[in-house]
């Protein structure tokens, strides 16, 4: 009989979980004064079957992208800015003519590019356009 007692009380303390959740918006700055795509990827994947492909994030300039992630049982914080998890190699584009690579064999990449950083942001800035490379319209 205590056996069924002690079986009671332990099946309710498990399901008095602490479902609460709560939102955490992530915000993209772009400012420049050009529009950029930002392409997340996680190179662990197939990037070439789209796999580890985000979805494309277009920031027209001096502007911003925002995404809102919920955090909790359901999280999807690792996903941060991107429509998948796991970014571990990033490129934005600049106008169609310039590109820059963060991650990969870079060791000066910020961290906040990837998850957001402590404070949910990351910016794009005119530095990264002057740091840049031409690529000319073959940017992907």
């Amino acid at each position: 009989m205590k056996y069924y007692i002690y079986l009671i009380i332990a099946f309710t303390l498990n399901s008095c979980v602490d479902q609460a959740s709560s939102n955490i918006d992530f915000t993209l700055f772009n400012e420049t004064d050009k529009t950029v795509k930002v392409l997340g990827f996680d190179t662990r994947l197939d990037i070439n079957n789209n796999i580890g492909k985000a979805n494309p994030i277009i920031i027209i300039p001096n502007s911003s992208f925002k995404v809102t992630r919920v955090t909790g049982l359901d999280s999807d914080l690792g996903y941060a800015f991107y429509s998948i998890q796991a970014v571990d190699s990033v490129r934005v584009i600049f106008d169609e003519l310039k590109v820059k690579t963060f991650g990969g064999i870079n060791d000066d990449t910020p961290y906040d590019i990837f998850t957001g950083g402590d404070d949910n942001k990351s910016y794009i800035t005119e530095q990264d356009y002057n740091d840049a490379k031409a690529c000319n319209g073959d940017c992907e």
